[in-house]
């Protein structure tokens, strides 16, 4: 797929990801937010036109790119032209919020993406679907020529259930290590004590299975450690929290 210039539709983390690896090598005509000071900020690393109206993007483009976040795609595609390709980037949403579209494709980078990190990220695993199965060869392509080769046809239901994973690993664990953070820093203890633990806790998911992994005081029906840490909990959501998954842990192993 020839994609010679582009618009960038949302300044987000994924659209800064998008542009830090298209913008040397393809024309970004235009970046759009609702709020213009945030597409203003991308436009300048693209040498782009910042935008905060749909109805302003450049229409001599080869490609429009949606990475918005998923409440605001439709709303986004009802105002775009049906002749130009658009490609959204969300791991959720079905392709056929795309169906207007001439040609349309979904490019979702399976990867928590923040700006600060980017020029630090290598090869990003990306899910791919197309309208059609000539385009999806063209948009395979087009990822592993720009993006990656760790890419994989997924279709929409598949690219859900990947994406749900991916929030329960990723997402969910990452609000575990909050909580963690906050119980060591009420201690007076540094964060960073517990890098090798889930250094060593990933790495053995990883190379084994999570199940054959699993370790701790649910596990093994230590019940006074349970009621000892359910004590030093003080909010009530975050003790019932606590409770629900050391519950979960026991229903699964039977114990």
């Amino acid at each position: 797929m020839e994609i010679k210039s582009i618009n960038i539709i949302g300044a987000g983390n994924v659209a800064f990801y998008l542009v830090h690896k298209l913008s040397p090598q393809i024309c970004v005509r235009t970046v759009y937010s609702r709020d213009v000071s945030h597409a203003l900020i991308l436009a300048q690393k693209a040498s782009a036109q910042a935008v905060d109206r749909i109805s302003e993007l450049s229409l001599e483009v080869d490609l429009n790119i949606i990475c918005v976040k998923d409440d605001a795609i439709k709303a986004i595609v009802e105002q775009l032209p049906k002749s130009i390709t658009t490609l959204h980037t969300s791991g959720a949403i079905d392709i056929s919020m795309l169906s207007k579209f001439e040609k349309s494709g979904i490019i979702y980078p399976l990867q928590s993406i923040s700006k600060e990190r980017i020029s630090s990220l290598g090869a990003v695993p990306f899910l791919i679907e197309a309208s059609s199965a000539s385009f999806e060869k063209e948009l395979l392509e087009f990822v592993q020529e720009y993006f990656s080769t760790n890419s994989i046809m997924a279709d929409s239901r598949t690219r859900l259930r990947i994406h749900l994973a991916a929030v329960f690993a990723n997402n969910f664990t990452n609000y575990l290590l909050i909580q963690s953070k906050d119980i060591l820093d009420k201690a007076g203890v540094d964060f960073k004590i517990l890098e090798p633990l889930m250094i060593e806790t990933i790495h053995k998911a990883f190379t084994g299975t999570p199940l054959n992994s699993q370790t701790g005081p649910a596990i093994r029906h230590d019940h006074e450690t349970v009621k000892s840490h359910l004590a030093l909990i003080e909010d009530e959501k975050v003790k019932a929290l606590y409770a629900m998954i050391t519950e979960l842990i026991q229903r699964e192993f039977n114990v």
